[in-house]
């Protein structure tokens, strides 16, 4: 009965290894050579462009027109999309309502916003300035810490008040305490 078994383990380890010799014998598969190959499949069809946003186009229509003209480009200086997005204002986005020369008499009048100036690198940079102060707000005081009293003992009642009361000789106001 144990050979038996044993038998049929020997039969299945076999078909294992058969197995296992051939998975290996397979070269494994490549994911990216089929991203490659469906890449280059979409490409050989041609895509149709998109369509550039009306702002790419007014903003390369005015950098084209401040080449062609160097008073205007220097005008404007480096602030071109600033330029562009002023334009942009005065024709409310209907970019077609601009002309070349409309846009060449804005670039000649035009003033770039003013940058803050950046300290320089060798000075040494002014003192930071300090950060915005919150609206105060009333701060809660905590409320002090008192060690817990030791308890008092009761002092001992001495033998004359003892006395008197016995005689019936004190009042009920009276504190046997008092002469301590």
């Amino acid at each position: 009965m144990a050979t038996a078994r044993i038998t049929t383990l020997e039969e299945q380890m076999k078909g294992l290894v058969a197995r296992i010799s051939a998975l290996e014998a397979v070269p494994a598969k490549k994911p990216r050579a089929k991203k490659a190959a469906a890449a280059a499949d979409a490409s050989d069809e041609e895509k149709e462009p998109r369509e550039q946003s009306p702002w790419i186009v007014h903003s390369s229509r005015v950098s084209a027109l401040l080449k062609e003209h160097e008073d205007a480009k220097t005008a404007v200086g480096k602030a071109r999309l600033l330029f562009c997005s002023h334009m942009k204002g005065i024709c409310n986005g209907d970019y077609k309502s601009l002309t070349d020369e409309k846009i060449l008499e804005e670039a000649l009048t035009w003033v770039a916003p003013v940058k803050k100036p950046e300290p320089a690198a060798e000075e040494p940079a002014a003192e930071e300035p300090a950060p915005k102060a919150k609206k105060a707000t009333p701060v809660k005081k905590p409320a002090p810490v008192v060690a817990p009293a030791a308890p008092k003992k009761a002092p001992k009642p001495s033998v004359k008040s003892a006395a008197k009361k016995a005689a019936g000789g004190g009042s009920d106001s009276e504190n046997p305490f008092d002469d301590v």
